[in-house]
């Protein structure tokens, strides 16, 4: 089963949280996985996460800070 890799789309800060999957041949990380700003024009790596539950925690983390902000996502 192919994993689904969310695109989330914040609309108090105008950009876009996504995972994107690396792939890279190493057999102590073969799963890793980043995860990307992105505004429409260019996209920052937030963080590098070793494994797809990970990257997830890292996205809920960033919207709960930015709800705290007062953003309204």
């Amino acid at each position: 089963m192919a994993k689904l890799f969310p695109e989330i789309t914040m609309k108090g800060l105008g950009v876009e949280l996504k995972l994107y999957p690396f792939e890279e041949k190493s057999t102590t990380n073969p799963e890793s996985i980043a995860v990307l700003l992105d505004d429409g024009h260019r996209s920052v790596c937030i963080a590098r996460c070793d494994s797809y539950d990970l990257a997830t925690e890292v996205i809920q983390c960033f919207m709960t800070a930015c709800a705290a902000l007062g953003y309204d996502l």
